[in-house]
């Protein structure tokens, strides 16, 4: 305090009037690490590689999945495969964002998540061509296909029947 000055009125929580529940969280966040020089940028240049390593390795798991046949039968398979999803890399990306977590603490909740994650696309994706029919249990026709079959060669016939050719008076 410089001398002459006058010291700050007091609030009964002993806080200075003025300072908000902003400023006070902003005062206890920590500070975070920002590069300072091109030492700095290289140093972090590795993890940042993982990094992109990482969501490259999820697109190929993703596309991957997505060509496999096989499909989680049960509802509790199919259950925790979202979750796997939905969960794990969406938590690590809000702690990094609202806790900052110190670096290889945050790196490895993202490994963790990623990790999660394609293991859960790889058992939500799947393509069954067959998914309409695995209800009923056989390969017979849906009950709706005769009805469309009918209307089909209906239309086709009227269709076919009309002359092609513009008439201009």
């Amino acid at each position: 305090m410089h001398p002459g000055s006058v010291p700050p009125k007091r609030h009964p929580s002993n806080e200075a009037i003025g300072v908000g529940p902003a400023e006070r969280l902003a005062s206890r966040r920590k500070p975070t690490w920002r590069p300072h020089g091109l030492r700095d940028i290289l140093m972090s240049l590795p993890l940042l590689l993982l990094n992109v390593a990482i969501g490259a390795l999820l697109l190929v798991a993703v596309a991957a999945a997505a060509r496999r046949r096989a499909r989680p039968k049960s509802d509790a398979r199919r259950w925790l495969a979202w979750a796997l999803v939905a969960v794990p890399l969406p938590l690590a990306v809000t702690m990094h964002v609202l806790l900052r977590p110190p670096l290889m603490v945050d790196e490895a909740i993202f490994i963790a998540g990623a990790l999660a994650f394609a293991a859960g696309a790889f058992l939500v994706l799947g393509r069954d061509d067959a998914d309409w029919n695995r209800w009923r249990g056989d390969d017979s026709e849906p009950p709706w296909w005769p009805d469309f079959e009918r209307r089909l060669d209906l239309y086709s016939t009227r269709r076919s029947s009309r002359p092609d050719r513009m008439v201009v008076p």
